[in-house]
């Protein structure tokens, strides 16, 4: 079974042409969701060739026991270890996260790129990729569904739902 990161690797470069040579992620739900891990820091870089997972020391040991289908870098200097790895691949385009990301964050992604030479590519294309992955269930989804969140349906009928 591929992972989730897999999966947008090939909607973005084998399925699909985005084109773009690379997609970023930054949010929260996103990598999360692509990930399976909750760490406060995170940066998701996927290049055609290679998936990255950008973090600091507080998170290099966990993540590298915790996620799989990709690198884990472990970073100093989060900037600096992103512009190398666009640099190694040669990206001269980049899909940037839209919904989710803030403007003052997306400003600094695209100072990066511009330092770069690299094209941001700020519009929607990366975050509908990522909905219609999320939008085919995988079997651990199914399973999480089946086993944790069904079961809980009737308590909600049982002890009524509060709305306000």
């Amino acid at each position: 079974m591929k992972t989730n990161l897999e999966r947008l690797q090939e909607a973005l470069f084998i399925e699909g042409d985005s084109g773009a040579d690379g997609a970023l992620l930054i949010s929260e739900p996103n990598c999360r969701y692509l990930t399976g891990f909750p760490c406060s820091s995170r940066t998701i870089l996927v290049t055609k060739e290679e998936v990255y997972f950008l973090t600091d020391f507080r998170y290099g040991e966990a993540a590298r026991k915790k996620i799989q289908g990709c690198a884990i870098v472990e970073y100093r200097d989060a900037r600096r270890s992103l512009e190398e790895l666009l640099r190694r691949h040669n990206i001269k385009t980049l899909l940037l996260e839209y919904d989710n990301l803030s403007y003052g964050e997306s400003e600094k992604y695209r100072s990066i790129c511009e330092g770069l030479g690299v094209e941001p590519v700020l519009d929607r294309t990366l975050d509908t990729v990522l909905r219609t992955l999320r939008a085919v269930k995988q079997p651990r989804d199914v399973l999480l569904l089946e086993v944790v969140i069904l079961p809980q349906i009737p308590n909600a009928f049982i002890h009524g739902v509060h709305l306000p």
